[in-house]
């Protein structure tokens, strides 16, 4: 009993590669970077990484599956982000920079709601934690945000960056 118990605390406070990220990961200059480069691109409204252990060598953006590394194959539904690229109408230097930019943020997805940025950096079933990006919004602590599902804002970071959790 007692070593199950140390073995199950060993795993939480040392995560291996194939566990997501924890909001303390949250690379705020990394995501400032990411902010600039994203504000030029409409045509991309939500990423995420999808490789696990996190390698920053696959992605999906706008929903379809893609990667980065040029010894995998085109497939039907999992293609290069050159393929990608011409498809959303984004150059594809500028793609890869911007992914390579979101990959430095440790966040697990990025989307764009009316107004502002959500970054997910924890998620389970049924809970939710990470960052919002706001230069036009007025949000304080203890607002809440409908997108779906309702959102609380925890805490102001700077003026432009709030910490949200749901539910």
């Amino acid at each position: 009993m007692v070593l199950l118990l140390t073995v199950g605390c060993k795993t939480i406070s040392d995560p291996s590669p194939y566990h997501r990220y924890l909001i303390s990961d949250f690379d705020f200059k990394s995501a400032n970077i990411f902010v600039r480069q994203i504000e030029g691109l409409t045509s991309i409204n939500n990423i995420s990484l999808t490789d696990l252990p996190k390698t920053g060598k696959e992605f999906r953006v706008n929903g379809q599956h893609i990667f980065t590394d040029s010894t995998f194959t085109n497939m039907p539904n999992f293609y290069s982000y050159k393929k990608r690229a011409a498809e959303i109408d984004v150059n594809p230097t500028t793609l890869l920079q911007v992914l390579n930019s979101f990959f430095g943020i440790n966040a697990d997805s990025y989307r764009k709601e009316e107004g502002f940025y959500m970054f997910t950096s924890e998620s389970y079933l049924s809970y939710e934690k990470g960052y919002i990006y706001n230069a036009t919004q007025h949000f304080k602590v203890g607002d809440s945000i409908f997108k779906g599902r309702t959102y609380y804002i925890t805490r102001q970071v700077d003026s432009t960056w709030f910490e949200y959790k749901y539910p």
